[in-house]
């Protein structure tokens, strides 16, 4: 039974209906990933499919804390008694109907899919073998201190519905992958890089532009001469992308709201404040058309939407859950997973 059926549909909404009638609260979440691997080396290859994913998680609020039940058999039966289990905890626990207020939110009922040119499925094994050769070879042929070329080509698609008593979320997104790495070696010195892309689609998203393998050979070449950094204090200039990668792992993680929660960020003590430059701006945002990790919403149900995270060199906000956006009485942003 598929997760986007009509039939599988009216069985969780009737599951979320069922549950609030003990609950305050209740959402289902149901997944389903699928994908595949190709990888090519200069000396062998390997083809498999990626480990197949299918189940669902009850979720329920009792007026304290978020519970959860979870289930990989998707039968009536099987969610019945992912429910009863959770049913059971909240008794354990306690249910209040004093604490904080879930807003389920709007009500939509609605479909999201990436759009796919050039299916996968469609293709050969044979095909995308050869693609994969195709560019190790290119790679040997441009630098002969190449000792070891790799390609590797993946391609993962999920499937998700989320429901609660106001909406009934579904979206189809496929993701393709193309990464080429090279180790090149020159006496006893060697260096490895790697370039590549992803992107949402399909098979029309399996490859890597020209330039880019161009680069990454001269950049190899470059690094093979290069002496090792001194440690000490850099002025660093990066690319946008980059940029905004560096400052993710630099201080983003300390604007995730839960960690508010937990009293474990800095960033609390710095909404509002400058953290930057007045020149900089910094936003999340999962809506991007086309980026590898964007989504249509999140696993509790938000749609996305860009979230500004600097403002002329302000922080403005933080990244939020259904949880934490709830108990800091803040707007939420579609960072639910």
């Amino acid at each position: 039974m598929s997760i986007d059926s009509k039939y599988f549909k009216s069985i969780v909404q009737d599951l979320v209906y069922d549950l609030e009638r003990t609950f305050p609260y209740a959402s289902v979440l149901a997944l389903e990933t699928s994908g595949e691997r190709i990888t090519v080396q200069t000396r062998q290859q390997s083809a498999e499919l990626l480990d197949p994913v299918r189940g669902a998680v009850l979720t329920a609020f009792n007026g304290r804390s978020f519970l959860e039940s979870a289930t990989h058999d998707l039968s009536p039966e099987g969610l019945n008694e992912a429910a009863a289990r959770l049913k059971e905890l909240g008794k354990d626990q306690g249910i209040f109907y004093d604490g904080p207020v879930i807003d389920p939110g709007p009500k939509l009922d609605e479909d999201f899919l990436v759009k796919c040119q050039n299916h996968p499925e469609y293709v050969s094994l044979g095909d995308k073998i050869k693609a994969c050769v195709a560019i190790k070879d290119r790679l040997h042929r441009e630098e002969t201190r190449v000792v070891q070329a790799t390609s590797q080509y993946a391609y993962v698609r999920n499937r998700e519905l989320f429901v609660n008593r106001h909406k009934n979320l579904f979206q189809d997104l496929r993701r393709t992958q193309m990464v080429a790495q090279v180790i090149m070696r020159d006496g006893d010195q060697s260096v490895n890089l790697h370039t590549g892309q992803a992107l949402q689609g399909g098979y029309e998203q399996a490859f890597i532009p020209e330039e880019k393998l161009s680069r990454l050979i001269e950049d190899c070449r470059r690094l093979l001469g290069a002496r090792r950094l001194d440690p000490g204090y850099y002025t660093c200039v990066f690319s946008p992308e980059f940029s905004g990668i560096f400052a993710h792992e630099a201080f983003g993680h300390g604007t995730e709201t839960d960690m508010f929660l937990k009293k474990r960020a800095k960033g609390e003590e710095y909404i509002g404040k400058p953290v930057a430059s007045p020149l900089v701006n910094m936003f999340d945002s999962p809506a991007l058309p086309g980026q590898a990790a964007s989504f249509f919403f999140d696993h509790e149900g938000e749609l996305a939407k860009e979230t500004r995270i600097i403002e002329k060199g302000i922080l403005k906000r933080g990244l939020t859950d259904l949880n934490s956006a709830t108990r800091l009485r803040i707007p939420r942003s579609a960072n639910g997973r």
